[in-house]
């Protein structure tokens, strides 16, 4: 037993850590498209339902930045069965960090619909997904590239005005 604190017992020992973070990127860079569409019945005069897609894919010249703040706490505490006082020792620490890396990133995106044209009126449902490759930095300690992907259904409608 230890003279400062005789016949104590080891209770209970924590941790608790919190990462904020917060990551973005920023670039630009050149694109290209393909649209099209095949008619399934009617005319645009008249009515006319589409099977409207789209390909694309660019590369993207930039800057990934990740900051991140870190906070730890750990407590440990001890029972005294001489005076039968618990106690507890804290010890708390904060960091924080930032990095910025230029990258390359490729882009690769496409969509599928169904749309109905009548005139210069049309309106358009279907699905989208688009893939950013190693745009974020999504590491915590050291960098390392993380792709983000946005999909999912969509509608549209467009109005068209002149000759």
């Amino acid at each position: 037993a230890s003279s400062a604190f005789p016949y104590t017992y080891r209770g209970s020992a924590f941790n608790h850590a919190t990462i904020h973070s917060s990551r973005e990127f920023e670039g630009i860079g050149p694109s290209i498209a393909w649209d099209g569409s095949v008619p399934l019945e009617g005319t645009p005069k008249t009515g006319q339902l589409a099977i409207d897609w789209s390909a694309d894919a660019a590369i993207l010249f930039g800057h990934q930045k990740v900051k991140r703040n870190a906070d730890g706490l750990y407590t440990q505490g001890f029972l005294n069965y001489q005076s039968y006082r618990y106690v507890a020792y804290r010890q708390t620490a904060h960091s924080g960090s930032e990095r910025r890396k230029s990258v390359t990133a490729p882009s690769f995106g496409g969509s599928l619909a169904v749309s109905y044209r009548i005139e210069s009126a049309k309106l358009k449902l279907g699905y989208r997904a688009e893939i950013f490759q190693g745009v974020l930095d999504g590491g915590i300690a050291t960098h390392k590239s993380d792709s983000r992907s946005f999909y999912g259904p969509f509608a549209t409608i467009s109005l068209g005005f002149g000759g």
